[in-house]
């Protein structure tokens, strides 16, 4: 389950208490401000969908996940495919990027295309 910073905070931690609790390992960063308690998970599907829901709490409300992690989300048989960042789609001609966390694609986008 996903921790966001802000309802930590809301409900009673302070910022020390969760930098402790990230130092001793009670927590465990999925990004900045998303975190999960313990250790992330082995297996790199479920660390995906994690930075999945992470990142989606991040973006602006109209990109989708795409790619890869759409193949995640929906359950879908992958091999050999990298995922170490999350690929999310907009719907606009120009302005795509790729960092670190977020691969962000460009391109026009159909209701009936959006699950």
């Amino acid at each position: 389950m996903l921790h966001i910073r802000s309802r930590l905070l809301a409900s009673g931690f302070s910022d020390d208490e969760v930098r402790r609790l990230l130092r001793i390992g009670d927590l465990t960063r999925v990004r900045r401000g998303s975190y999960v308690v313990g250790p992330l998970p082995d297996e790199p599907v479920r660390r995906h969908r994690l930075a999945i829901s992470a990142a989606v709490r991040a973006l602006a409300g109209e990109a989708v996940v795409s790619h890869a992690s759409a193949a995640v989300v929906h359950g879908l048989p992958l091999w050999n495919t990298p995922l170490g960042r999350v690929h999310v789609t907009r719907d606009r001609a120009t302005g795509g990027r790729r960092g670190r966390i977020v691969h962000v694609h460009t391109a026009p986008l159909h209701p009936d295309e959006i699950v």
